[in-house]
């Protein structure tokens, strides 16, 4: 699932790709996120997006996540975030909040209006609001991509990481963005259950490109 040589930008797109549909960008915040069981197959799942199209696919170049905790654990704790290639993905996650990339309104999260219309239908994209999604019908690989870890003291807490740098910066390195043809995707998940009285918020922030290869 990982393209070599792609460049992230409209101009110079090499290798695979025959068509850049659009370039887009998206950060997105949680509700108050509490007492989220930690991840499995289908529990903890805290972001959710999956590509429904026959025909575009989806390269991911960009993933961060930023945790921070507004209500102190009973008992302090360690917390921490994955990431997991999902295939197989014939039915988006349900609950938390529907994120519109532009299904519904019109140019959202282009980078420039005149790109393609997304591909990403309305449901494929969820942020979790005080609990975790209901899990789609997915296959979730054995492992996470990556993930994130730090112990969790006090209100003030935080988890800032990047889960995936693949955008060109222009000094001609091949770096590898994240592929997704139809029914794949990605999910984010807590990892270590949330323990009595913890409350926290949740930032994803992404870039993706849309292209036909």
């Amino acid at each position: 699932m990982l393209t070599q040589g792609v460049r992230s930008r409209a101009a110079g797109q090499e290798g695979r790709v025959s068509r850049l549909h659009g370039e887009r960008r998206l950060s997105v915040v949680s509700g108050a996120l509490t007492t989220v069981a930690a991840g499995t197959t289908t529990a903890g799942h805290l972001f959710s997006f999956r590509n429904p199209d026959t025909a575009k696919k989806v390269l991911l170049r960009y993933l961060a996540v930023d945790f921070n905790l507004t209500t102190a654990f009973t008992g302090a704790q360690a917390m921490g975030l994955d990431v997991i290639s999902a295939t197989g993905y014939t039915a988006s996650h349900s609950g938390g909040t529907a994120i519109d990339v532009g299904s519904t309104l019109a140019n959202s999260q282009k980078i420039r209006t005149n790109d393609a219309t997304s591909c990403l239908t309305a449901g494929c994209v969820r942020m979790g609001t005080t609990g975790a999604l209901t899990a789609g019908t997915h296959t979730l690989h054995a492992n996470p991509l990556n993930q994130t870890q730090k112990w969790m003291g006090a209100v003030g807490a935080q988890i800032s990481a990047t889960l995936l740098d693949a955008r060109d910066d222009g000094d001609g390195a091949v770096r590898s963005a994240w592929e997704f043809g139809q029914d794949e995707g990605f999910i984010i998940r807590n990892v270590v259950l949330m323990g009595a009285a913890g409350v926290g918020s949740l930032i994803v922030t992404l870039e993706w490109d849309e292209v036909t290869l």
